[in-house]
């Protein structure tokens, strides 16, 4: 529940960082919003990937954000991976973040 509750609130504040055009502190909250999942998942293995692709996702996301529309898309995605988070739907929350995954991916193929 403490998990859940703080994506929310990630969640709350990127969307006022959106409305503030505030890139800076919407990425941040972004990685964090990730940490945060990753941290929560308690594997081991997936936490020593993302800290080695750490500075490589960073890059990403400075390329994706400048994407019109990405931070708001990628803002929706997150929001609904938390939603199936909160309703217990394991295999939606999976879904969800593929379809994230594959977005980002494609603004990524569309920036560079």
């Amino acid at each position: 529940p403490e998990l859940l509750k703080q994506l929310g609130e990630l969640l709350d504040g990127q969307r006022a960082a959106i409305e503030a055009r505030d890139v800076a502190r919407y990425a941040e909250l972004d990685r964090t919003f990730h940490a945060v999942i990753w941290q929560g998942s308690a594997n081991r293995r997936l936490l020593a990937i993302a800290d080695l692709l750490g500075a490589q996702l960073r890059l990403g996301q400075n390329v994706t954000i400048a994407v019109p529309g990405r931070p708001e898309a990628s803002l929706d995605e997150h929001a609904e991976i938390l939603d199936a988070l909160l309703s217990g739907d394991t295999a939606a929350a999976e879904q969800a973040t593929r379809r994230h995954v594959a977005q980002v991916i494609r603004a990524l193929e569309t920036a560079l």
